[in-house]
C-alpha cells in the first residue's frame, strides 16, 4: 500500500538527476554518494516507478531506526515496517524485549495482510529462525464490534496466542475478564482496549487508560497477532517434549526436570525462546513473510556482512558458555542462519546496494555501479570557539538561498522548531511553520517543497539522520535539507521509555498481602490480616481486619477503608506495632505533628523572607540562550523541560532563586544547572558549583567544558588534585573575574576565596556536607540564586505536599534510550567471571566488581589477576586513605583500570558511561533496594548493560534470598518490584530533603500518614480550601441495606480492597461520582450492594455539609441528629415539617425523624437532597 500521487516539477526534476536501477530480477547494482537522508529520497524515488517490495538492510539497529524516520519524511508511514532482532542472545536466559517483540510481530501481521511497502532489518535479525508462518496466521484474531463471540473460547484462544491473564490489565500481552468486560492489551497498539459484552454480542470496542483506567476513543475492529515468540499447543507440547530428551545429557538434571515440568503444564519462563525449534517440525525466516520476491537493498553490503559475521562469532561463545553452565542449549545453525547461507540465499533476489561514500577503485568490474554526482553533504560547524553556530551557518543557508535553493530545516521536535523559528525572527528571517507532512491527505512532500517562496525556510519537526544538497547540471544548490544538528553540533539517537506509573503505589491497597504492615489513622500501625464479611442484621458488609500487638484486632468498615494505610518507613526495618487501649500512638502523632507544623512554619517564613529580598533578575531569554539549549546533544525528556523552565522563571523574577531539583544518576539534572550557569554567565555573573567529593568535581569539570567548548566561557576548577600553583592562578582569576564558572568541593567555601560578581551558587547532593559547611553555605544562600541537586529522587506525593512552600522540581522521567539491564543470576565461577569481564572488554567496556568485604578484598583482586592475567585491576574501598581513594576513583573513570573491585563504596553519583558491565559477588547477601541501586550504576549510556549476580557455589539459598534475586533478575520492566525497590530510594530522598529528623518521624507514622500532616500543616498555614474529611469520618451511619462489593463483581481481593479505599477517601459528591463511572466502565453494571456503597459515601458527605453527626435507620424510618451548630430558619423549618412525602418529626436534642417507602439508600439521598434545597 503506498500513496500513489503525482510528482511535483521539482520531485521530477530531482527524480531525473538520480541513477536508474536495472529492473532486471538477478541485476546487482550499487549506487554511491548518498549522503544522509539521500538515501531514503533515492527509495521513495524509486518507489515511484517500480512499487515492488524492499527490504532494507543496516547493519544496526541504530542505522535502521535512522533510516526508518528518514523515509517517513518522504514516505508513506504506514507503508514502512521495522523487524528488529531481539534485544537478548539465544542463550541470555532472558525473554527479549517486550516492545521488540510487539515490533516484530506488527510487521508479521502487515507482511500477511500486504499492507507495507518497506521492511527495515538488520542481518541479526534475518538470520535469526522464527515461528512458522502457518502457525503465526492461525494465532492471529480480528475482533470486530456487534459480531457475536463466545466469550469463553476467546478467551481460550487468547492464551492460546500467548497472552496473559491478570486482574488489572497493565502491561502488552496481558488480558482481564470482569463480568462482561473484557480488557486486552494487543503488543502492537500503545494502549489496550476494552470490549464490553451484552451477553455474547461485542456492543462496544474502545481504548482505555492504562493509568486511569478509564475508556476512550471506540474502535470498529482490532488485530490481535501473538504475543509471544513460542506458543503452546498440545501438540507443540508433544514436540518439544519428545525433542528435549535429546538435550538432558548436557543439561544439569534440576535445569531439565524444572524446564520439562514448565513445558508440560504451559508455563512461560525467561528464555524459552531459546529453545523455539523444539516446539515445530520447521521453523523459516522473516523472508518467508513475504508474499512476493522483494528487492533487496543493502544500506552498505560490506558492514552489514562483516557486522553478520561477528555476531554470529559471539552467538557461538554464548553457546560455549551455556554448555558450561548446563542449561539446555540448541546449535546455533538450529537458532539461525550462518552468514554464508543468508547472503547465498539472497543472491536469488534483485540486489540493490546504497553508499554515502565514494566507490574504490578496487569494484568488481561485473558490478554496475553509479556514482550519483547530483546529491552533495553538509558540513557545518562554528569556525571558533564563541563564535555563534547559528550567525556561520546563516552565511552558508543565504548563499544557497541566493540561487533559488529550496531550503528545509528538519529538527527533532515541535519545540526545537517553535525555538529555531524564534531565533530566526530575530534575525529577520521568514520562517514558515509546517506540521510533520500529512500523508492521510494526501500532502506529498515535494509539492510542499515546490510551494516555498524565494528567500524563505520550511522548518519541519521530524527528525532525520543528516541532511544533504542537491545540485543541478551546472554545480547550482537547488535543494538544501538540514538538521538542527548540523547547525547546533551532534545529537544522540533516543528512543522514548514510557513513564512509569509509580506515583500512587503506596497510596493504594492494591498489593496488599496477609501479614504486611499497615496504619490506621486512629488506631497506629498494625498487620493486616485480610477482608472478613461480617453480619449485622439483614445485611452482610467486607471488613478489613488488622491485628496489633497482644493479638488485639480492629475491624475497619468500607467507609473508614481510607483511614488504612500501607506502611512505608525510610528503612527495610520492621515498625513497632502498635498496642491498643494505650496512649503511646496518639503522643506519637501529636509530636510528628507539632514538629511537622513548626517544619512549615520555618519553611514559609524562609520563603517569605527570600521573596522579600531583591536579587538578580536576568535578562530575559536571549537568541544565545536559545542556541545554547538547541546544541544540547539529547532530546530533554518532559520532566526535565519543567525543570528547566521552573529555574528558567526563577532567574526572571526578582526574589533569589532557591529551588531543589532531584532525580536519579544520568536524568539530566546536570543540563538544568548548565542551563542556568550559561544564563548567568551571559548576564556578566559568575557561578560557583559546589559539590561534596573531588571525583565529582573533576566529573562536572570534564562536563561543563565539553558542553560549553563552543561558547565564550571560562571554567576553573578548585580540588585537591589541582596543584598550589593552579588553585593559586584561579584564585586570581576569579577575583578578577577572568573565570565566570568554578567547580569546586568545600574548597570553594575557604575564605580566600574572593568572587568578583557571584550571582548563582549550584550546590550538588547539599546533605553530604557537614555542620560547619552548611553554615557557610547558609550565608552564601542568603544574597544570591541557588539551585540545589540531588541524585535521589523522592516521591511525587511528597513533592506536591510542598508545593507553595518548597520550590522542588522532580526529574522522575528515565532516560529516553536507557535499556533494559540484562541480569543473570549464577553461582560464582572462573568461566563466568572470565566471560562477563572478556565480553566487556570486547566491545572496548569497564566493569564493577562488588565484594562487600574489606577483610578478603585484596585476595579477591589476586584472584581477578590469576584468571585475567591481562586485565587490569583497581581496589577501592572505605578504609583507604581518602586521597588514595579519589585517585584510584579518578583513574577508573579515565581508563587507566578494566575493573574497580569495590565495596559498596562505589560512588553513587558517579555517571561513568563506559561502564556497562557489573558483578556482585555474594548477592544473595543484600537487600532488593541495594541491590536495584547497585544495578543502576551501569546502563547509564545506550550501550547494552550486563549486572551477574553470583552465588556461592556451595551455599543452598534461603527461600527470600532466592525470591529477592529472581525478582530482581527478571526486572526489566517497570513492574511491582521495580516499584518496590525505586520507591524504597525515594523514601530514602525524602529523608535526604526533610533531614535526619523528619526521616525518624516518618518511620514513627509511615509515609503516607506523613505525607497527608504535611498537607494539613500547609493547608493551614497557606489558608488552602481544603474538604474537612475528618468531620465526614465522624458521622455515624447505620444503614440496613446491604453495602459491599461482591466477589463476583471484582473478583480480585486486591482490587476489592483498593476500590474500596478509593470510593471511601471522596471528599466531594464529584470525586465520587467520577469514581462510580470509572468502576462501571471497568467493571460493568454496579450491582445494588454497589450502588448502596456509593450512596452511602455520599449520604455522609452530604450530612457533613449540613451538619449531621448520626443517620441510623430502622426500618421504615430514619433518625437524623445534627450538631449544635445547627439553626435552621424557623420559617423554612416549618414548611418542611408539613412535607406529606416524609411525615418529619421534630425530637429531643436535635434530631429530626422522617418516614421511608423502603430501606434503600436512594430514599435517604433523595430526603437530603429535599432538606438541602428548602431547609439549609
Amino acid at each position: 500500500m503506498r500513496t500513489q500521487s503525482n510528482l511535483s516539477e521539482f520531485g521530477q526534476a530531482l527524480q531525473r538527476t538520480l541513477p536508474q536501477v536495472n529492473k532486471s530480477s538477478s541485476a546487482y547494482q550499487q549506487v554511491s554518494t548518498l549522503s544522509g537522508a539521500a538515501s531514503a529520497l533515492y527509495l521513495n524515488l524509486l518507489s515511484k516507478q517500480d512499487s515492488r517490495l524492499r527490504l532494507v538492510i543496516t547493519d544496526t539497529f541504530e542505522t535502521a531506526e535512522q533510516i526508518i524516520q528518514d523515509l517517513t519524511l518522504f514516505s508513506d508511514p504506514e507503508g514502512i515496517c521495522f523487524f528488529p532482532h531481539w534485544d537478548t542472545l539465544p542463550y541470555d536466559n532472558q525473554s527479549p524485549d517486550k516492545e521488540a517483540v510487539a515490533t516484530r510481530f506488527h510487521t508479521l501481521s502487515r507482511l500477511i495482510e500486504n499492507r507495507c511497502h518497506t521492511v527495515v532489518t538488520t542481518p541479526n535479525a534475518l538470520m535469526q529462525k522464527i515461528l512458522p508462518v502457518s502457525v503465526f496466521s492461525d494465532n492471529c484474531l480480528t475482533i470486530n464490534v456487534s459480531e457475536v463471540y463466545n466469550r469463553q473460547d476467546m478467551v481460550q484462544k487468547l492464551v492460546q496466542m500467548g497472552f496473559v491473564r491478570v486482574d488489572m490489565v497493565e502491561e502488552k500481552g496481558e488480558f482481564a475478564v470482569r463480568g462482561e468486560i473484557m480488557d486486552i492489551f494487543p503488543i502492537s497498539t500503545n494502549d489496550p482496549v476494552r470490549l464490553d459484552f451484552f451477553d455474547d454480542d461485542l456492543e462496544s470496542l474502545k481504548y482505555f487508560d492504562i493509568e486511569s483506567q478509564r475508556s476512550g476513543d471506540s474502535l470498529k475492529k482490532v488485530l490481535l497477532s501473538p504475543a509471544k515468540e513460542v506458543l503452546y499447543s498440545d501438540q507443540d507440547i508433544q514436540l518439544a517434549l519428545s525433542q528435549l530428551i535429546e538435550l538432558k545429557t548436557n543439561t544439569l538434571p534440576v535445569t531439565y526436570h524444572s524446564i520439562k515440568e514448565a513445558i508440560e503444564n504451559k508455563m512461560v519462563f525467561p528464555g524459552i525462546e531459546s529453545l523455539l525449534p523444539l516446539f515445530y517440525q520447521s521453523t523459516c525466516t522473516v523472508l518467508d513473510y513475504f508474499h512476493e520476491q522483494p528487492q533487496i537493498v543493502f544500506m552498505d553490503q560490506d558492514k552489514i556482512e562483516e557486522r553478520s559475521k561477528l555476531y554470529f562469532d559471539e552467538i557461538g561463545n554464548e553457546y560455549q558458555y551455556s554448555l558450561h553452565e548446563g542449561n539446555p542449549t540448541l546449535s546455533p545453525d538450529q537458532l539461525f542462519l550462518p552468514p554464508e547461507i543468508l547472503f547465498g540465499n539472497l543472491k536469488q533476489y534483485q540486489q540493490l546496494n546504497l553508499l554515502k561514500s565514494n566507490l574504490d577503485s578496487g569494484t568488481p568490474t561485473q558490478i554496475t555501479t553509479v556514482d550519483n554526482a547530483a546529491i552533495r553533504s553538509i558540513s557545518m560547524a562554528p569556525d571558533k570557539i564563541g563564535q555563534s553556530a547559528i550567525y556561520n551557518v546563516l552565511t552558508q543557508l543565504k548563499t544557497w538561498n541566493s540561487a533559488e535553493s529550496k531550503i528545509v530545516i528538519a529538527v527533532s521536535s515541535r519545540s526545537k522548531a517553535d525555538r529555531l523559528r524564534q531565533m530566526l525572527i530575530e534575525l529577520e528571517i521568514d520562517v514558515p511553520i509546517e506540521s510533520e507532512v500529512n500523508y492521510t491527505d494526501r500532502i506529498d512532500f515535494f509539492t510542499q517543497i515546490s510551494s516555498l517562496n524565494k528567500g524563505t525556510f520550511l522548518i519541519i519537526p521530524h527528525q532525520i539522520s543528516s541532511g544533504f544538497r542537491w545540485v543541478n547540471a551546472v554545480g547550482e544548490t537547488k535543494f538544501t535539507l538540514i538538521t538542527g544538528e548540523e547547525i547546533f553540533g551532534p545529537r544522540q539517537k533516543k528512543r522514548r521509555i514510557k513513564k512509569s506509573n509509580i506515583k500512587h503505589f503506596f497510596s493504594s491497597l492494591g498489593d496488599l498481602k496477609t501479614g504486611d504492615y499497615v496504619v490506621h489513622v486512629e488506631y497506629g500501625i498494625g498487620q493486616y490480616e485480610g477482608l472478613k464479611k461480617i453480619s449485622a442484621g439483614s445485611s452482610e458488609s467486607d471488613f478489613l481486619v488488622i491485628t496489633y500487638q497482644g493479638g488485639d484486632k480492629v475491624y475497619v468498615p468500607v467507609d473508614k477503608f481510607h483511614l488504612v494505610q500501607k506502611y512505608a518507613g525510610v528503612d527495610a526495618g520492621a515498625p513497632k506495632v502498635s498496642k491498643l487501649g494505650n496512649k503511646t500512638w496518639s503522643k506519637t502523632k501529636s509530636k510528628v505533628r507539632a514538629e511537622i507544623d513548626d517544619m512549615a512554619e520555618e519553611l514559609v517564613r524562609i520563603a517569605a523572607e527570600r521573596k522579600a529580598k531583591k536579587g538578580i533578575a536576568y535578562s530575559p531569554e536571549s537568541t544565545s540562550l536559545n542556541e545554547f539549549a538547541m546544541s544540547f546533544p539529547f532530546q530533554e525528556t518532559e520532566d526535565q523541560e519543567q525543570a528547566i523552565a521552573d529555574v528558567m522563571k526563577d532567574m526572571g523574577n526578582t526574589p533569589p532563586m532557591d529551588r531543589l531539583v532531584c532525580g536519579d544518576v544520568g536524568f539530566g539534572k546536570t543540563e538544568v544547572a548548565m542551563r542556568a550557569a550559561y544564563r548567568a554567565a551571559l548576564d556578566g555573573y559568575q557561578v560557583g558549583i559546589l559539590v561534596p567529593t573531588t571525583i565529582l568535581a573533576q566529573q562536572h569539570y570534564d562536563s561543563f567544558k565539553k558542553r560549553l567548548e563552543n561558547y565564550a566561557v571560562n571554567i576553573g576548577l578548585l580540588s585537591r588534585f589541582q596543584t598550589p600553583k593552579n588553585i593559586k592562578k584561579t584564585l586570581k582569576d576569579l577575583a578578577e573575574k577572568q573565570i565566570d564558572i568554578v567547580i569546586g568541593t568545600h574548597r570553594l567555601l575557604s575564605k580566600d576565596v574572593k568572587f568578583s560578581n557571584l550571582g548563582l551558587l549550584v550546590i550538588d547532593e547539599e546533605q553530604r556536607f557537614g555542620v560547619k559547611h552548611k553554615e557557610s553555605i547558609k550565608q552564601i544562600k542568603s544574597t544570591v540564586d541557588t539551585l540545589i541537586l540531588s541524585a535521589t529522587p523522592i516521591p511525587r506525593t511528597l513533592h506536591m505536599s510542598l508545593v507553595g512552600i518548597r520550590d522542588i522540581s522532580v526529574i522522575n522521567t528515565p532516560p529516553m534510550d536507557r535499556r533494559a539491564i540484562r541480569t543473570r543470576l549464577t553461582k560464582f565461577s572462573d568461566y563466568v567471571i572470565q566471560e562477563a569481564v572478556n565480553r566487556e572488554i570486547r566491545r572496548k567496556g569497564q566493569i564493577f566488581f562488588i565484594h562487600n568485604r574489606v577483610e578478603s578484598i585484596h585476595q579477591t583482586g589476586q584472584y581477578l589477576n590469576q584468571i585475567l592475567p591481562r586485565v587490569r585491576v583497581g581496589i577501592a574501598h572505605g578504609q583507604m586513605a581518602e586521597r588514595e581513594l579519589e585517585t584510584i576513583m579518578l583513574d577508573f573513570i579515565n581508563g587507566e583500570y578494566d575493573i574497580l573491585l569495590a565495596t559498596t563504596i562505589v560512588e553513587s553519583g558517579l555517571d561513568i558511561p563506559n561502564v556497562n558491565t557489573i558483578i556482585v559477588n555474594n548477592s544473595d547477601r543484600f537487600g532488593l533496594s541495594q541491590l536495584y541501586q547497585l544495578r543502576g550504576r551501569v546502563g547509564r549510556s545506550s550501550v547494552q548493560a550486563y549486572a551477574y549476580l553470583l552465588t556461592p557455589r556451595e551455599k543452598v539459598l534461603s527461600e527470600i534470598a532466592r525470591k529477592r534475586l529472581t525478582i530482581l533478575q527478571e526486572l526489566n520492566h517497570l513492574g511491582a518490584g521495580f516499584k518496590i525497590a525505586s520507591y524504597d530510594l525515594e523514601l530514602r530522598g525524602a529523608g535526604n530533603v526533610l533531614g535526619a529528623q523528619q526521616s525518624g518521624h516518618i518511620i514513627a507514622v509511615g509515609f503516607e500518614m506523613y505525607t497527608a500532616m504535611i498537607e494539613e500543616a500547609v493547608s493551614a498555614i497557606t489558608n488552602a480550601d481544603k474538604t474537612d474529611k475528618n468531620k465526614v469520618d465522624e458521622i455515624k451511619l447505620k444503614l440496613e441495606a446491604e453495602v459491599n462489593l461482591p466477589d463476583n463483581y471484582i473478583t480480585s481481593m486486591n482490587q476489592r480492597l483498593d476500590t474500596y479505599k478509593s470510593i471511601s477517601a471522596c471528599k466531594s459528591e464529584d470525586e465520587l461520582w467520577d469514581v462510580r463511572s470509572s468502576l462501571e466502565d471497568r467493571f460493568g453494571v454496579l450491582p445494588t450492594t454497589v450502588v448502596n456503597l456509593f450512596d452511602s459515601i455520599q449520604i455522609k458527605l452530604m450530612a457533613a455539609e449540613m451538619d449531621i453527626v448520626q443517620i441510623e435507620q430502622r426500618t421504615d424510618q430514619l433518625d437524623i441528629k445534627f450538631t449544635d451548630l445547627f439553626q435552621p430558619d424557623p420559617i423554612k423549618i416549618t414548611g418542611f415539617l408539613a412535607d406529606k412525602a416524609f411525615k418529619p418529626k421534630l425530637l429531643p436534642d436535635n434530631r429530626i425523624q422522617i418516614s421511608l417507602q423502603n430501606n434503600k439508600p436512594e430514599n435517604i439521598l433523595r430526603f437530603l437532597h429535599t432538606f438541602r434545597k428548602k431547609v439549609c
